[in-house]
């Protein structure tokens, strides 16, 4: 299960980013939306994202993907750990500057602004850039 410190490691990353995205979407559901779509591709994008993140949770718990593990050095499941916490924050601050223009879905606010201080004056996407990322760590941390 936990034979490896990147396995806990990841594991405690994946439950912070989780609380995080949980926390924000409970914000979410308190506040008015005008207009919010919700369409098939959508779901499909939603379904492939969960299956994305759970394999990695199956390889941590499990032995069932054992037949694909490969070595590399220790310093590069060191890089995805700097990584995938940089990720982290990235979802925490553009979380949190978004503020009330936040929603988990395609969705419209009754007074939409435009959002540009804190992570925004920076990086337009930084919730993908911060997905980009922990996709990509997921692979160096199971070495």
């Amino acid at each position: 299960m936990f034979n490896s410190i990147f396995k806990i490691v990841y594991f405690i990353e994946l439950v912070i980013a989780t609380i995080i995205r949980k926390f924000y979407e409970r914000k979410f559901i308190k506040l008015d939306v005008e207009i919010q779509k919700e369409s098939t591709i959508d779901l499909i994008f939603l379904l492939l994202n969960g299956i994305g993140m759970i394999v990695p949770v199956i390889y941590v718990f499990s032995s069932w993907l054992d037949f694909a593990n490969y070595t590399l050095p220790d310093w590069v499941g060191w890089v995805g750990v700097v990584f995938f916490a940089f990720a982290i924050l990235l979802l925490w601050r553009s979380h949190h500057d978004l503020g009330r223009n936040w929603t988990p879905t395609v969705a419209m606010r009754y007074e939409p602004e435009l959002i540009t201080n804190g992570v925004f004056k920076y990086i337009r996407h930084p919730n993908v850039l911060g997905a980009f990322n922990m996709g990509n760590c997921s692979n160096t941390y199971f070495t």
